[in-house]
């Protein structure tokens, strides 16, 4: 008996089994689980810009990078010559997808040869502490991402480089950009 009882336990256990099984979704008609698969979210993104489309012809605006590292931003902007010692300042735009919002990143290159840079959220400006490094091609530094999160999604970006107070160049087109801000084509992806 004691054998009989263990074959049929055995028997009921397989069972189960089969029927657990033929419920499992095997059938034709289940649906297939999707894969998603993204795309890796870009970490650095560049502007570039058509030569000669600036108002001053010894400082031509080549291209702009912003390259995501945690919680900084870091910003190159690249030139055809050398800044001079003229005051310039260097400036990344943001606009919210509904354009009542912005962030600007500027850096200034005093008369005096001081380098002053900060960000300007909705008009208030706030000191930046990063370095600043200032070469023949160019100008790079840091800033904190945190105000251009804020922003949402959609947010279009635009770079323009001035000399003693005047917009010479603009990053997509010239100068006439500063009236269509608007119309900038350059958006950060989402999740950037």
């Amino acid at each position: 008996m004691r054998g009989r009882r263990g074959a049929g336990s055995v028997a009921l256990v397989l069972a189960v089994v089969l029927a657990a099984g033929g419920c499992s979704g095997d059938d034709d008609t289940a649906a297939p689980t999707p894969s998603v698969t993204r795309s890796p979210v870009p970490t650095t993104l560049t502007c570039d810009d058509i030569q000669g489309d600036n108002v001053d012809p010894t400082l031509d605006l080549v291209a702009v990078r912003l390259a995501r590292t945690g919680k900084n931003v870091r910003v190159v902007f690249d030139t055809t010559e050398p800044p001079g010692d003229d005051p310039l300042r260097w400036v990344v735009g943001f606009v919210s997808a509904n354009g009542r919002k912005s962030v600007e990143l500027t850096t200034d290159r005093r008369k005096n040869g001081d380098l002053v840079h900060a960000i300007v959220v909705d008009g208030d400006r706030r000191p930046v502490m990063d370095p600043v490094r200032i070469t023949a091609e160019g100008m790079t530094t840091t800033f904190p991402v945190d105000p251009i999160d804020a922003l949402g999604t959609g947010v279009r970006w635009y770079a323009s480089i001035g000399v003693d107070g005047q917009d010479v160049d603009f990053c997509p087109g010239g100068p006439e950009v500063r009236e269509v801000l608007d119309t900038v084509p350059l958006t950060l992806p989402e999740r950037w």
